[in-house]
């Protein structure tokens, strides 16, 4: 999978939790919002200082329509709306557009329904939209963070069950354009 791991400093492993796995997910011919994570976490999993962390490992958008395309991400938690990517343009090529990682970060602040988030990826040199998601150049010697970022204060209820979900748009229902995510893990880690 080439999974990253964050800095855990202070923090002993036996501390760590794994929330969810989140398995691989490969869709197209739908225009419908579909999830490619869904994930329930358990009320009063996390303490006032305590965060989750999502990784997906990679995955792609390909595009082989003929036309320019559209998709949007979206990221819910607890079900409101987070984080929208707007309609980011996917050229016609055949050519899989990859990203490396796609991560967020949900961390209490001294509260259980106080938390911050935190969501962003980072694109494959050769495969960055055009517009919305980032638009981002790379030098030849190394890789790049992506503007596709976002943070925000939320008020979400951690003392109760809540829902993760991240999602993909489509605007054309077709074969020849998909998206798939390689898969990855949410973990807790506590304050």
């Amino acid at each position: 999978y080439g999974l990253q791991w964050w800095s855990l400093a202070g923090v002993g492993r036996a501390s760590v939790r794994k929330v969810a796995n989140i398995a691989a997910v490969t869709f197209n011919n739908t225009v419908t919002e579909t999830d490619v994570v869904n994930v329930t976490v358990p009320g009063k999993l996390m303490s006032a200082n305590g965060s989750l962390r999502l990784h997906i490992a990679g995955g792609y958008i390909l595009n082989n329509t003929g036309s320019t395309r559209t998709a949007r991400a979206r990221h819910y938690i607890g079900g409101t709306l987070q984080y929208d990517g707007g309609a980011a343009n996917f050229g016609a090529n055949a050519a899989k557009q990859y990203w490396h990682d796609s991560w967020f970060t949900m961390k209490n602040q001294a509260a259980t329904n106080a938390n911050r988030y935190s969501e962003g990826r980072v694109w494959d040199p050769l495969g960055t939209p055009s517009t919305g998601v980032g638009t981002n150049s790379i030098g030849a010697t190394g890789p790049r963070t992506s503007n596709a970022s976002t943070a925000g204060d939320m008020a979400i209820d951690t003392s109760a069950d809540f829902v993760i979900r991240m999602s993909w748009e489509l605007n054309n229902a077709s074969a020849n354009y998909e998206v798939s995510h390689i898969g990855g893990e949410l973990i807790y880690v506590p304050g």
